[in-house]
């Protein structure tokens, strides 16, 4: 008499798991969170030598803030749109409404932390 196992385990995952079927549209979730949260701080981090040139051409901190908002809440919008696009073409789904819901957090996550941190960052800089 021969045994046969139920599951078969892939690393510690069953192969029969949500997960192990979604792997990679999961993959594909968390990689846009983190290219959102990215782009916000790699464009704070750019900013310090916009805000020089804005300060010659006295511009103030809030004007500042506001125009590099505005063109990071335009190229990222754009992301989301393009890549958006990308993946519907890409993977199926029944509902893409959570999909959605999830894409605009993270659109506004980051560009909730791209206002505060050129805040902090560039208020320490004017009294330094």
């Amino acid at each position: 008499m021969q045994v046969k196992r139920l599951h078969t385990k892939q690393i510690f995952i069953s192969q029969k798991t949500w997960i192990a079927s979604h792997g990679i549209e999961l993959f594909g979730l968390v990689l846009v969170m983190i290219s959102f949260i990215l782009a916000a701080v790699f464009w704070r981090f750019f900013a310090a030598h916009r805000y020089r040139q804005a300060r010659f051409l006295q511009k103030g901190l809030s004007v500042f803030i506001f125009e590099e908002w505005e063109n990071f809440a335009l190229l990222a919008g754009l992301g989301l749109i393009f890549g958006s696009w990308f993946g519907l073409v890409l993977f199926k789904s029944n509902s893409y409404l959570g999909l959605l819901i999830y894409e605009l957090f993270g659109f506004l996550l980051s560009n909730i932390y791209l206002i505060f941190s050129l805040k902090k960052s560039l208020t320490k800089e004017d009294h330094s």
